[in-house]
């Protein structure tokens, strides 16, 4: 019994950096998701109506592998089944933008997606610039104040901001709304913080 005891602990000996290893690739292979602070700026004149009207509009993110599928899609295929995506499409996420407002969205982009794709629902849908695509570049020199997104959305379509472009936005918002305790005087939003105080699950609002 003892000689079988000691023949099974030199094999599980043998074997145990092995195990260890798999154990340290199955960590690297699945990495976390990685945090983009996400911001869209709706305007005044965001998604109007056949009186002119603005309306709140649907905006898709799309986390994706490869992005040319997404790039010849119409926005009426990409919303009866995004499946016309295939196995380029990682994970897809929605959210309500509404006009003169700014929707912050503490996104996180699984490591697996190259590509974003922004998909927004205009009701000029065949008018507007309806559609994003974009690249996630090399991390190299990157920091993580650089880990961020601004788009703005008016009636013409969506566009990607600068920093400096979103700040300015954000200036002229305060001024305009100068008791949304979210956006400072100099242009910089405040990233609201979780409220714990019933439970880890709370009411949103769209």
């Amino acid at each position: 019994m003892n000689y079988i005891s000691i023949k099974n602990l030199i094999i599980l000996a043998c074997f145990s950096p092995v195990i260890v290893g798999c154990s340290v690739l199955n960590k690297s292979a699945n990495p976390k998701p990685q945090d983009i602070n996400f911001q869209i700026f709706g305007t005044t004149t965001l998604n109007p109506d056949l009186q002119n009207i603005p309306a709140p509009m649907r905006i898709d993110i799309y986390e994706l592998k490869e992005v040319g599928e997404f790039n010849v899609v119409t926005y009426k295929e990409l919303m009866e089944n995004d499946k016309v995506l295939g196995d380029k499409l990682v994970r897809r996420t929605q959210y309500i933008v509404h006009p003169d407002s700014i929707k912050y969205i503490p996104l996180q982009v699984d490591n697996t997606a190259k590509y974003l794709g922004v998909a927004a629902g205009y009701l000029n849908i065949d008018t507007a610039n309806w559609k994003l695509s974009l690249l996630k570049q090399s991390k190299t020199g990157l920091n993580t104040n650089q880990n961020y997104l601004y788009l703005y959305a008016d009636k013409a379509g969506l566009q990607q901001l600068s920093q400096a472009q979103m700040t300015a936005l954000l200036k002229d918002y305060a001024k305009r709304h100068p008791k949304d305790p979210l956006v400072k005087k100099n242009g910089k939003l405040v990233i609201p913080k979780p409220d714990y105080s019933k439970g880890i699950y709370t009411q949103r609002t769209f």
